[in-house]
């Protein structure tokens, strides 16, 4: 699996980049052989305003062409990260035991 982490605005640095390589490396663990990379993009959305403004979008693709978006929104940067990584980890379980059976997957919502 190729790991890929991006951050844009956020302190941190080395300390959270390997958080999230951590985190997403223990919640993608099952699924080493059916993704090809996932791929994190942390940013501060809202510059030196206090509030829910630190998002951590996780896409995720298999070797069978499945993606899989996930977008958390938090105030701090760790636990989006976190909750964001359990998400597209049970996401993308759902998603494989889905096509496993045959079933379609589901269209994404539309915002």
């Amino acid at each position: 699996m190729d790991l890929e982490v991006r951050m844009e605005g956020v302190n941190g640095g080395d300390e959270l980049r390997s958080f999230v390589e951590r985190r997403i490396r223990l919640a993608f663990h099952g699924f080493r052989g059916a993704l090809l990379w996932v791929r994190v993009h942390l940013e501060h959305q809202n510059g030196p305003k206090v509030g829910m403004d630190r998002s951590c979008r996780i896409t995720s693709v298999t070797r069978s062409g499945m993606t899989v978006v996930v977008q958390e929104v938090d105030a701090d940067q760790h636990a989006v990260a976190s909750r964001a990584a359990g998400r597209a980890a049970a996401t993308l379980r759902r998603a494989l035991a889905n096509a496993s059976k045959g079933e379609q997957p589901r269209r994404p919502r539309e915002c």
